[in-house]
């Protein structure tokens, strides 16, 4: 498995300002990170994508694309004396089928969790300012954000130099396949 590499839903560009408001002043991984969802992270090598993708488009052609709505802030703990905050998926039944998909698609890349917990990390806090770090969450997502998501992504960045952010490599969209096969 690779750290450098992940498949994943990628927020689409016009919900992004929103999200990354908030974001760059709160979520040490926003250099690193668009505002995603991960599938499977750490994923296969960058060397192996181009397979991959047709392989996803095939298993993917079934599942159409589909909205989601994130209205309410969670938060779990991390380490002993922080919290990530995260929005919340309201209802999670096709992204739940859309993980079981990939998952039997790809039995090479087991995921790190049995269970699929969709979250889309905003902040982090340390535990002294938790509340206050909600509260301030909760007033800029008032009014929930809905997206429609009708892809996944191939993510990758550089095995060497860490301030390198993700980047797209491929996209593979939902409800029918790639073009070409290789």
């Amino acid at each position: 498995m690779d750290v450098s590499t992940a498949l994943a839903l990628v927020l689409p560009a016009e919900a992004q300002p929103l999200v990354n408001e908030i974001r760059a002043k709160y979520d040490r991984a926003y250099p690193r990170w668009m505002p995603h969802l991960n599938l499977l992270f750490p994923f296969l090598p960058v060397e192996q994508f181009e397979g991959l993708s047709f392989r996803i488009s095939k298993a993917l052609q079934e599942i159409e694309p589909f909205s989601v709505t994130f209205s309410e802030v969670g938060a779990f703990k991390q380490g002993r004396k922080a919290f990530t905050f995260h929005l919340k998926v309201n209802e999670i039944t096709e992204l739940q089928k859309l993980f079981k998909v990939v998952c039997a698609t790809l039995p090479e890349c087991p995921p790190k969790h049995l269970e699929f917990h969709p979250h889309l990390t905003v902040a982090q806090a340390p535990k002294s300012q938790k509340d206050a770090m909600q509260a301030e969450l909760k007033e800029h997502f008032k009014g929930g954000l809905t997206v429609t998501f009708n892809q996944v992504s191939l993510l990758s960045r550089s095995r060497t130099d860490k301030s390198v952010p993700f980047s797209i490599l491929v996209d593979i969209p939902l409800g029918r396949t790639l073009e070409s096969s290789p």
